[in-house]
């Protein structure tokens, strides 16, 4: 995790296929996001339905 609280980051990475992102959490009007590559975009209420969303994209499955 880098960042600090000001502008959380954190790299994710797979090992299994090699694949990574990395996942920012950026102030907004209706509170905090998540953004990470490629386009994804999830509010910070459900963190586990943000955790399935970057688990499909790093794996083999889609």
């Amino acid at each position: 995790m880098l960042g600090g609280e000001t502008a959380p980051v954190l790299w994710i990475w797979c090992p299994g296929t090699g694949r990574q992102t990395i996942v920012f959490a950026t102030p907004s009007a209706d509170g905090w996001l998540f953004l990470w590559s490629p386009d994804g975009q999830e509010g910070t209420g459900n963190p586990g339905q943000t955790a399935d969303l970057i688990r499909k994209l790093l794996s083999d499955r889609p």
